[in-house]
């Protein structure tokens, strides 16, 4: 599946395509084989795809397989050690 445009929500967003756009949600989880092009705003977010762009959380988990182009604005940050 592939989104462009923005993504605005209160709840959770579970990403598992493409999404050229920003995304604002309370929690964010962009799947392994996913990929964002935009802004990431919320209070939780879990990358395991593909980021292109800023992260905005109080929360992030970077899994191994994450991959982010961009700042990463949080307060609490969790990196996965890869293989």
């Amino acid at each position: 599946m592939q989104i462009s445009g923005n993504l605005d929500g209160e709840g959770t967003v579970q990403i598992e395509g493409t999404v050229d756009g920003d995304v604002r949600c309370a929690e964010a989880t962009i799947g392994r084989g996913a990929s964002v092009t935009g802004q990431i705003e919320c209070d939780v977010a879990s990358v395991h795809g593909t980021v292109t762009g800023e992260i905005r959380a109080r929360s992030v988990v970077l899994s191994a397989s994450a991959r982010v182009t961009g700042d990463i604005v949080h307060e609490e940050l969790t990196i996965e050690a890869g293989t």
